[in-house]
């Protein structure tokens, strides 16, 4: 199913960042491309699965590769998965 989050955090130096989705809580993803992604981006795909997905960006169309590690994740469980 089609959702979109907006991206909370990005750490670039790991390739990892957190979306935050309708329902409040939090996607971790790890970024497969090369493309600079930025915290307040909104993002639309399928967040509610693991695996290899293509985020949009709902204002510019610009595909991201991600693969989706975990989703229904507290804020405070990405934060410590992004240090």
């Amino acid at each position: 199913m089609q959702e979109h989050g907006i991206v909370a955090q990005v750490n670039a130096s790991i390739g990892r960042l957190a979306l935050r989705v309708a329902d409040g809580s939090y996607v971790l993803a790890e970024q497969l491309d090369t493309q600079p992604l930025r915290t307040g981006q909104e993002l639309s795909g399928e967040m509610a699965a693991v695996g290899t997905e293509t985020f949009t960006d709902r204002q510019s169309a610009a595909r991201y590769g991600v693969f989706v590690v975990a989703y229904g994740l507290s804020r405070e469980a990405v934060e410590q998965e992004l240090r």
